[in-house]
Protein backbone atom coordinates (compact mmCIF):
# COMPACT_ATOMS: atom_id res chain seq x y z
CA UNK A 1 0.00 0.00 0.00
CA UNK A 2 1.36 3.56 -1.61
CA UNK A 3 0.40 6.30 1.26
CA UNK A 4 -1.01 9.39 -0.65
CA UNK A 5 1.69 11.85 -1.22
CA UNK A 6 1.04 15.10 0.99
CA UNK A 7 1.09 18.88 -0.57
CA UNK A 8 3.62 20.93 1.15
CA UNK A 9 0.72 23.26 2.63
CA UNK A 10 -0.90 20.65 4.51
CA UNK A 11 2.32 19.89 5.68
CA UNK A 12 2.84 23.00 7.27
CA UNK A 13 -0.28 23.24 8.76
CA UNK A 14 0.29 19.67 10.19
CA UNK A 15 4.03 20.74 11.79
CA UNK A 16 2.25 24.23 13.54
CA UNK A 17 -0.54 21.98 15.06
CA UNK A 18 2.33 19.88 16.33
CA UNK A 19 4.67 22.48 17.55
CA UNK A 20 1.63 23.74 19.61
CA UNK A 21 0.67 19.95 21.09
CA UNK A 22 -2.68 20.15 19.24
CA UNK A 23 -4.27 16.35 19.79
CA UNK A 24 -4.75 14.00 17.01
CA UNK A 25 -8.23 14.68 16.78
CA UNK A 26 -7.85 18.54 16.72
CA UNK A 27 -5.51 18.34 13.78
CA UNK A 28 -8.07 16.03 11.85
CA UNK A 29 -10.92 18.38 12.39
CA UNK A 30 -8.75 21.08 11.16
CA UNK A 31 -7.50 19.50 8.34
CA UNK A 32 -11.20 18.67 7.17
CA UNK A 33 -12.58 22.13 7.77
CA UNK A 34 -9.79 23.40 5.87
CA UNK A 35 -10.21 20.35 2.96
CA UNK A 36 -14.03 21.57 3.31
CA UNK A 37 -13.25 24.82 2.36
CA UNK A 38 -10.39 24.22 -0.53
CA UNK A 39 -13.08 22.13 -2.35
CA UNK A 40 -15.53 25.07 -1.91
CA UNK A 41 -12.79 27.65 -3.69
CA UNK A 42 -11.67 24.96 -6.34
CA UNK A 43 -8.25 26.54 -6.06
CA UNK A 44 -5.41 26.55 -3.90
CA UNK A 45 -6.78 28.11 -0.26
CA UNK A 46 -3.57 30.47 -0.16
CA UNK A 47 -4.51 32.26 -3.29
CA UNK A 48 -8.21 32.87 -1.38
CA UNK A 49 -9.25 36.58 -0.32
CA UNK A 50 -11.05 37.80 2.46
CA UNK A 51 -14.27 37.57 -0.01
CA UNK A 52 -13.64 34.26 -0.45
CA UNK A 53 -13.97 33.72 3.41
CA UNK A 54 -17.30 35.44 3.53
CA UNK A 55 -18.65 33.93 0.45
CA UNK A 56 -17.80 29.80 2.35
CA UNK A 57 -19.26 31.70 5.72
CA UNK A 58 -22.60 32.31 3.62
CA UNK A 59 -22.30 29.11 2.10
CA UNK A 60 -22.21 27.01 5.26
CA UNK A 61 -24.84 29.23 6.63
CA UNK A 62 -27.55 28.48 3.74
CA UNK A 63 -26.16 24.57 3.85
CA UNK A 64 -27.96 24.76 7.48
CA UNK A 65 -25.27 23.77 9.26
CA UNK A 66 -25.30 23.58 13.33
CA UNK A 67 -23.42 26.82 14.92
CA UNK A 68 -20.71 24.68 16.65
CA UNK A 69 -19.97 23.31 13.39
CA UNK A 70 -19.63 26.90 11.72
CA UNK A 71 -17.93 27.78 14.39
CA UNK A 72 -15.50 25.37 14.73
CA UNK A 73 -14.53 26.10 10.88
CA UNK A 74 -14.11 29.34 11.51
CA UNK A 75 -11.40 28.45 14.40
CA UNK A 76 -9.74 26.26 11.91
CA UNK A 77 -9.07 28.62 8.93
CA UNK A 78 -8.13 31.42 11.46
CA UNK A 79 -5.34 29.04 12.31
CA UNK A 80 -4.94 28.24 9.22
CA UNK A 81 -4.57 32.00 7.73
CA UNK A 82 -3.13 33.13 10.67
CA UNK A 83 -0.68 30.78 11.68
CA UNK A 84 -0.02 28.54 8.56
CA UNK A 85 -0.05 31.74 6.16
CA UNK A 86 0.93 34.46 7.95
CA UNK A 87 -2.54 36.42 6.46
CA UNK A 88 -4.44 37.47 9.70
CA UNK A 89 -5.51 40.16 7.68
CA UNK A 90 -8.11 37.66 5.24
CA UNK A 91 -10.22 36.39 8.62
CA UNK A 92 -11.67 39.51 9.34
CA UNK A 93 -14.62 39.18 7.55
CA UNK A 94 -15.82 35.63 9.50
CA UNK A 95 -17.63 36.34 12.33
CA UNK A 96 -18.54 33.61 14.63
CA UNK A 97 -22.09 32.22 15.50
CA UNK A 98 -24.01 32.72 18.50
CA UNK A 99 -25.03 29.40 19.78
CA UNK A 100 -28.23 29.57 22.17
CA UNK A 101 -27.44 26.85 25.49
CA UNK A 102 -30.34 26.00 27.31
CA UNK A 103 -30.32 24.68 31.11
CA UNK A 104 -30.01 20.89 30.82
CA UNK A 105 -32.72 18.60 31.41
CA UNK A 106 -32.66 17.02 34.66
CA UNK A 107 -33.91 13.24 35.27
CA UNK A 108 -35.83 11.81 38.19
CA UNK A 109 -34.36 8.41 39.28
CA UNK A 110 -37.49 7.04 37.92
CA UNK A 111 -37.11 8.08 34.74
CA UNK A 112 -33.14 7.47 35.27
CA UNK A 113 -33.96 3.87 36.27
CA UNK A 114 -36.59 3.67 33.07
CA UNK A 115 -33.90 4.86 30.88
CA UNK A 116 -31.18 2.35 31.79
CA UNK A 117 -33.78 -0.68 31.68
CA UNK A 118 -34.91 0.09 28.03
CA UNK A 119 -30.73 -0.27 27.23
CA UNK A 120 -30.42 -3.45 25.08
CA UNK A 121 -27.16 -4.75 26.43
CA UNK A 122 -25.14 -4.91 29.26
CA UNK A 123 -22.58 -2.81 27.73
CA UNK A 124 -25.39 0.16 26.97
CA UNK A 125 -26.71 -0.09 30.69
CA UNK A 126 -23.08 -0.09 31.54
CA UNK A 127 -22.11 3.01 29.63
CA UNK A 128 -25.44 4.79 30.61
CA UNK A 129 -25.01 3.80 34.04
CA UNK A 130 -21.39 5.47 34.36
CA UNK A 131 -22.05 8.40 32.11
CA UNK A 132 -24.72 9.54 34.63
CA UNK A 133 -23.34 8.35 37.99
CA UNK A 134 -19.90 10.06 37.23
CA UNK A 135 -21.03 12.55 35.21
CA UNK A 136 -18.99 12.19 32.03
CA UNK A 137 -19.61 13.87 28.82
CA UNK A 138 -20.49 10.90 26.09
CA UNK A 139 -16.55 11.47 24.38
CA UNK A 140 -15.16 10.47 28.00
CA UNK A 141 -17.43 7.02 28.34
CA UNK A 142 -16.25 6.63 24.23
CA UNK A 143 -12.58 6.70 25.75
CA UNK A 144 -13.22 4.68 28.61
CA UNK A 145 -11.40 1.20 28.56
CA UNK A 146 -11.54 -2.12 30.91
CA UNK A 147 -7.63 -1.08 32.14
CA UNK A 148 -9.37 2.15 33.49
CA UNK A 149 -11.59 0.52 36.09
CA UNK A 150 -9.45 0.09 39.73
CA UNK A 151 -12.07 -2.17 41.02
CA UNK A 152 -10.16 -2.30 44.65
CA UNK A 153 -10.56 1.28 45.00
CA UNK A 154 -13.13 1.99 42.97
CA UNK A 155 -12.36 4.44 40.95
CA UNK A 156 -11.96 5.57 37.09
CA UNK A 157 -9.40 6.73 35.22
CA UNK A 158 -10.70 9.19 32.76
CA UNK A 159 -8.82 11.09 30.00
CA UNK A 160 -9.50 14.21 28.62
CA UNK A 161 -11.79 15.41 31.63
CA UNK A 162 -13.17 18.98 31.90
CA UNK A 163 -12.51 18.81 35.58
CA UNK A 164 -9.56 21.42 36.37
CA UNK A 165 -9.15 22.42 40.03
CA UNK A 166 -7.82 25.71 40.76
CA UNK A 167 -6.95 28.93 42.86
CA UNK A 168 -7.62 32.29 42.33
CA UNK A 169 -4.55 34.41 43.94
CA UNK A 170 -5.03 38.64 44.32
CA UNK A 171 -1.63 40.02 44.53
CA UNK A 172 -0.76 43.52 45.46
CA UNK A 173 0.75 45.67 42.60
CA UNK A 174 3.82 46.50 44.81
CA UNK A 175 5.34 45.56 48.51
CA UNK A 176 7.17 46.94 51.29
CA UNK A 177 11.06 47.65 51.64
CA UNK A 178 12.63 44.96 53.70
CA UNK A 179 13.04 47.60 56.23
CA UNK A 180 9.72 48.90 56.19
CA UNK A 181 10.24 52.58 55.41
CA UNK A 182 8.98 52.78 52.05
CA UNK A 183 6.62 51.29 49.79
CA UNK A 184 7.94 50.23 46.35
CA UNK A 185 5.42 50.42 43.22
CA UNK A 186 5.72 47.75 40.03
CA UNK A 187 6.36 50.09 37.07
CA UNK A 188 3.72 51.85 34.98
CA UNK A 189 1.85 49.71 32.70
CA UNK A 190 4.61 46.59 34.30
CA UNK A 191 3.33 44.16 36.97
CA UNK A 192 6.01 41.30 36.57
CA UNK A 193 8.77 39.20 34.17
CA UNK A 194 6.14 36.78 32.18
CA UNK A 195 9.14 34.83 31.00
CA UNK A 196 11.05 34.31 34.26
CA UNK A 197 7.26 33.30 36.00
CA UNK A 198 6.78 31.03 33.25
CA UNK A 199 10.24 29.18 34.22
CA UNK A 200 9.28 29.37 38.05
CA UNK A 201 6.24 27.97 37.86
CA UNK A 202 7.92 25.19 35.35
CA UNK A 203 10.10 24.36 37.69
CA UNK A 204 8.30 24.66 40.94
CA UNK A 205 5.15 22.56 39.05
CA UNK A 206 7.60 19.43 38.24
CA UNK A 207 9.64 19.47 41.95
CA UNK A 208 6.22 18.94 43.47
CA UNK A 209 5.34 16.43 41.10
CA UNK A 210 8.17 14.74 41.86
CA UNK A 211 8.12 14.81 45.15
CA UNK A 212 4.48 13.32 45.15
CA UNK A 213 6.45 10.51 42.80
CA UNK A 214 8.71 9.90 45.72
CA UNK A 215 6.65 10.19 48.28
CA UNK A 216 3.95 7.54 46.81
CA UNK A 217 1.15 9.98 46.33
CA UNK A 218 1.01 9.41 42.69
CA UNK A 219 -0.80 5.87 41.05
CA UNK A 220 -0.39 4.84 37.15
CA UNK A 221 -3.20 2.32 35.51
CA UNK A 222 -3.75 1.10 32.46
CA UNK A 223 -1.09 1.79 29.63
CA UNK A 224 0.70 4.37 32.03
CA UNK A 225 1.53 1.54 34.57
CA UNK A 226 5.05 1.33 33.47
CA UNK A 227 5.73 5.30 34.77
CA UNK A 228 5.37 3.81 38.51
CA UNK A 229 9.04 3.19 37.78
CA UNK A 230 11.67 6.36 38.57
CA UNK A 231 13.79 6.06 35.26
CA UNK A 232 10.45 5.96 33.35
CA UNK A 233 9.11 8.64 35.24
CA UNK A 234 12.08 11.29 34.58
CA UNK A 235 12.07 10.23 30.64
CA UNK A 236 8.48 11.28 30.40
CA UNK A 237 8.91 14.38 32.19
CA UNK A 238 12.13 15.40 30.53
CA UNK A 239 10.48 16.87 27.42
CA UNK A 240 8.22 19.09 30.14
CA UNK A 241 11.26 20.68 31.08
CA UNK A 242 12.52 22.17 28.12
CA UNK A 243 8.44 22.94 26.95
CA UNK A 244 7.27 26.33 26.70
CA UNK A 245 4.63 27.28 29.60
CA UNK A 246 2.13 30.09 28.50
CA UNK A 247 1.75 32.24 31.34
CA UNK A 248 -1.13 34.65 30.38
CA UNK A 249 -0.30 38.41 32.31
CA UNK A 250 -2.36 40.85 30.57
CA UNK A 251 -5.09 44.12 31.88
CA UNK A 252 -8.82 42.74 32.38
CA UNK A 253 -10.90 44.37 30.13
CA UNK A 254 -13.58 45.17 32.79
CA UNK A 255 -10.65 46.50 35.09
CA UNK A 256 -9.79 45.18 38.82
CA UNK A 257 -13.46 46.51 40.12
CA UNK A 258 -14.85 43.55 37.66
CA UNK A 259 -12.20 40.76 38.41
CA UNK A 260 -13.09 41.44 42.74
CA UNK A 261 -16.54 41.37 41.50
CA UNK A 262 -16.30 38.27 40.08
CA UNK A 263 -14.07 36.62 43.03
CA UNK A 264 -16.67 37.80 45.71
CA UNK A 265 -19.43 35.51 44.18
CA UNK A 266 -16.97 32.64 45.31
CA UNK A 267 -15.82 34.11 48.88
CA UNK A 268 -18.83 35.56 50.04
CA UNK A 269 -21.68 33.49 48.85
CA UNK A 270 -23.05 30.08 49.21
CA UNK A 271 -24.29 28.96 46.13
CA UNK A 272 -27.35 30.29 46.00
CA UNK A 273 -29.12 32.65 48.05
CA UNK A 274 -32.44 32.74 50.08
CA UNK A 275 -34.05 35.46 47.41
CA UNK A 276 -33.63 33.01 44.92
CA UNK A 277 -35.75 30.31 46.31
CA UNK A 278 -39.72 30.46 45.04
CA UNK A 279 -41.19 27.36 45.95
CA UNK A 280 -41.06 24.00 47.81
CA UNK A 281 -43.62 21.75 47.69
CA UNK A 282 -41.81 18.64 50.31
CA UNK A 283 -40.49 17.00 46.68
CA UNK A 284 -39.21 19.70 44.37
CA UNK A 285 -37.69 23.02 44.71
CA UNK A 286 -38.32 26.00 42.34
CA UNK A 287 -35.80 28.79 42.37
CA UNK A 288 -34.61 31.58 39.78
CA UNK A 289 -31.21 31.76 37.69
CA UNK A 290 -29.20 33.99 35.35
CA UNK A 291 -29.10 33.35 32.03
CA UNK A 292 -26.10 35.78 31.27
CA UNK A 293 -26.47 35.40 27.33
CA UNK A 294 -29.88 36.92 27.50
CA UNK A 295 -30.90 40.64 28.17
CA UNK A 296 -31.62 42.29 31.08
CA UNK A 297 -35.66 41.03 31.27
CA UNK A 298 -35.79 37.91 29.57
CA UNK A 299 -32.49 36.88 31.67
CA UNK A 300 -34.30 35.78 35.15
CA UNK A 301 -36.13 32.10 34.50
CA UNK A 302 -37.12 29.95 36.79
CA UNK A 303 -35.56 26.33 37.54
CA UNK A 304 -37.53 23.40 39.23
CA UNK A 305 -35.09 20.06 40.53
CA UNK A 306 -35.92 17.12 42.77
CA UNK A 307 -34.78 17.71 46.07
CA UNK A 308 -32.39 15.42 46.17
CA UNK A 309 -30.69 17.22 43.24
CA UNK A 310 -30.86 20.23 44.38
CA UNK A 311 -29.23 19.11 47.54
CA UNK A 312 -26.76 17.63 45.61
CA UNK A 313 -25.95 20.64 43.49
CA UNK A 314 -25.36 22.72 47.18
CA UNK A 315 -23.39 20.86 47.95
CA UNK A 316 -20.86 20.49 45.85
CA UNK A 317 -20.18 24.36 46.74
CA UNK A 318 -19.55 23.38 50.08
CA UNK A 319 -15.79 23.13 51.03
CA UNK A 320 -14.90 19.50 52.40
CA UNK A 321 -13.45 19.58 55.89
CA UNK A 322 -10.22 20.91 56.25
CA UNK A 323 -10.31 23.41 53.17
CA UNK A 324 -10.37 27.54 53.78
CA UNK A 325 -12.34 29.70 51.50
CA UNK A 326 -9.93 32.61 51.86
CA UNK A 327 -6.11 32.33 52.83
CA UNK A 328 -3.95 35.42 53.34
CA UNK A 329 -0.45 35.50 53.30
CA UNK A 330 2.16 37.81 52.77
CA UNK A 331 1.59 41.28 53.86
CA UNK A 332 -2.16 40.78 54.57
CA UNK A 333 -0.77 36.77 57.10
CA UNK A 334 -3.01 37.42 60.35
CA UNK A 335 -0.05 37.91 62.42
CA UNK A 336 1.08 41.08 61.15
CA UNK A 337 -2.33 41.89 58.92
CA UNK A 338 -3.60 45.07 61.19
CA UNK A 339 0.05 46.52 61.66
CA UNK A 340 1.23 46.02 57.56
CA UNK A 341 -2.50 47.88 56.32
CA UNK A 342 -1.98 50.81 58.60
CA UNK A 343 1.47 51.23 57.41
CA UNK A 344 1.26 50.71 54.03
CA UNK A 345 -1.54 53.11 54.27
CA UNK A 346 0.87 55.78 55.78
CA UNK A 347 3.51 55.54 53.11
CA UNK A 348 0.71 55.36 50.20
CA UNK A 349 -0.67 58.86 51.81
CA UNK A 350 2.51 60.17 51.93
CA UNK A 351 4.19 59.30 47.82
CA UNK A 352 0.82 61.05 46.61
CA UNK A 353 1.86 64.87 45.54
CA UNK A 354 -0.13 68.02 46.49
CA UNK A 355 -1.97 67.72 43.30
CA UNK A 356 -3.63 64.05 44.67
CA UNK A 357 -4.31 64.96 47.61
CA UNK A 358 -6.07 68.49 47.00
CA UNK A 359 -8.01 65.86 43.78
CA UNK A 360 -8.71 63.41 46.36
CA UNK A 361 -10.11 66.03 49.17
CA UNK A 362 -12.12 67.83 46.00
CA UNK A 363 -14.25 64.12 45.21
CA UNK A 364 -14.70 63.65 49.12
CA UNK A 365 -16.35 66.75 49.44
CA UNK A 366 -18.13 66.44 46.17
CA UNK A 367 -19.71 63.32 47.17
CA UNK A 368 -20.60 64.75 50.75
CA UNK A 369 -22.55 67.74 49.59
CA UNK A 370 -24.00 65.51 46.38
CA UNK A 371 -27.96 65.00 46.13
CA UNK A 372 -28.85 61.44 47.51
CA UNK A 373 -29.94 60.30 43.85
CA UNK A 374 -28.58 57.05 44.59
CA UNK A 375 -30.35 56.27 48.22
CA UNK A 376 -33.86 57.38 46.75
CA UNK A 377 -33.69 55.25 44.22
CA UNK A 378 -33.00 52.51 46.35
CA UNK A 379 -35.63 49.62 46.91
CA UNK A 380 -37.76 49.88 50.32
CA UNK A 381 -38.41 45.56 50.23
CA UNK A 382 -34.86 44.33 49.03
CA UNK A 383 -32.52 47.08 48.80
CA UNK A 384 -31.45 47.30 45.39
CA UNK A 385 -31.47 49.36 42.81
CA UNK A 386 -34.42 50.76 41.27
CA UNK A 387 -34.43 51.73 37.53
CA UNK A 388 -36.00 55.08 36.40
CA UNK A 389 -38.13 54.08 33.15
CA UNK A 390 -40.36 56.68 32.64
CA UNK A 391 -41.42 60.58 34.66
CA UNK A 392 -44.59 61.18 33.08
CA UNK A 393 -47.12 64.13 34.63
CA UNK A 394 -49.52 63.82 37.50
CA UNK A 395 -53.15 62.44 35.86
CA UNK A 396 -51.21 61.33 32.98
CA UNK A 397 -51.10 57.61 31.73
CA UNK A 398 -47.03 56.62 31.14
CA UNK A 399 -46.34 56.16 27.41
CA UNK A 400 -43.82 52.56 27.90
CA UNK A 401 -44.98 49.34 28.50
CA UNK A 402 -45.04 47.87 31.60
CA UNK A 403 -42.18 45.22 32.14
CA UNK A 404 -44.91 42.87 34.09
CA UNK A 405 -43.46 40.50 36.91
CA UNK A 406 -39.99 42.07 37.19
CA UNK A 407 -37.64 43.07 39.74
CA UNK A 408 -33.43 43.40 40.23
CA UNK A 409 -32.30 40.25 41.92
CA UNK A 410 -29.57 41.50 43.64
CA UNK A 411 -27.73 38.31 44.40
Amino acid sequence: MIDKPISPLRQRLIEDMTVRRFQAASQKDYIRHVKNFTAFLGRSPDKATSEDLRRFQLHMTRSRLSAGTINCAIVALRFFFTVTLGRPDLVSRLAFVHQPRKAPVVLSQEEVARLLEAASGVKYKAALGVAYGAGLRASEVVALKVADIDSQRMTLRVEQGTHHPHVHMIAPGGGLSPDGARWISCRKGFFLPVRVLSRLFRRLFLERLVAAHDAGRLHFFGALASLAARDAFDAHLAPLRTAKWIVYAKRPFGGPEAVLAYLSRYTHRVAIANSRLLAFDGGAVTFKWKDYRRDERDRYKTMTLDAQEFIRRFLIHVLPSGFHRIRHYGLFASAARAKNIVRIRELLAASEGPQQRQAARADADKAGHAEPAASSRQCPCCGGRMILVEIFARGCAPCSVAPGNFRIDTS
